[in-house]
């Protein structure tokens, strides 16, 4: 889905970099030409589970699929090749994300490359859809993983709201088969209530994508797109 272009804004310095290392709210990493981590800050790091130091020298193909990895660095190439900023939304470690990434100040810093925020989107209305150029189909999974394809359709219309009956229409199933699906997500997510399974899903923005949106980015997903957090000293693929 494509929107108009972010406005060119003025480029990264080194001076910045410091501005933003204490940043808890939104996460902030610096990658080199070749996509390569030079630095981040915690709250980036803290998305993998994992510490600045364990982020640098990394690409995004060590943490997540290499399939998602290039879907997310199209960006990166753009911000760098058409000097400009770009914005998109991710559904990344389970949760619907705003990514903006910046191309750095070449001579400043010696080298090409971009400096790029991820944030959790913001919800209700305050997104302004128009400055959102792209949204990046791979998703990266986390908990939402291990649901099948059909799970992961009825969670979507479980976050709008609907009721069996009407998700039962909406996707052609009987509602003993949806019933059945939802007691699926209840057994792998950890909920026990409706209530409950709403809550989980829509706390993810979920239904902020619309149908084709989220059909496309649980059609790209594989359970290999998930943090590596069993070892947290060295990010593996």
């Amino acid at each position: 889905m494509m929107h108009a272009r972010s406005k060119q804004t003025p480029k990264v310095t080194p001076e910045m970099l410091g501005l933003l290392e204490w940043l808890s709210g939104s996460g902030w990493i610096l990658r080199n030409e070749d996509f390569v981590a030079i630095w981040c800050n915690e709250a980036y790091a803290a998305i993998g589970n994992l510490k600045p130091e364990d982020v640098v020298g990394t690409k995004l193909a060590d943490y997540i699929g290499e399939d998602a990895a290039k879907d997310r660095e199209r960006s990166y190439s753009v911000a760098i090749e058409e000097n400009r900023p770009v914005t998109n939304i991710q559904f990344t470690g389970d949760d619907r994300m705003l990514s903006m990434i910046f191309p750095i100040d070449e001579e400043a810093f010696g080298h090409k490359g971009v400096l790029c925020m991820i944030q959790e989107a913001p919800r209700g209305d305050n997104l302004k859809l128009e400055a959102i150029e792209t949204v990046v189909q791979s998703p990266v999974f986390v908990q939402l993983a291990a649901l099948s394809t059909a799970e992961l359709r009825v969670l979507y219309y479980l976050a709008r709201g609907n009721s069996t009956q009407q998700i039962s229409e909406k996707l052609f199933r009987s509602t003993k088969t949806v019933e059945n699906q939802i007691s699926n997500i209840h057994r792998k997510i950890g909920t026990k209530s409706r209530g409950e399974l709403v809550q989980f899903a829509s706390g993810r923005g979920i239904e902020k994508y619309t149908p084709d949106e989220w059909e496309s980015i649980i059609t790209t997903a594989r359970a290999e797109f998930s943090f590596n957090t069993e070892d947290k000293s060295q990010p593996k693929k």
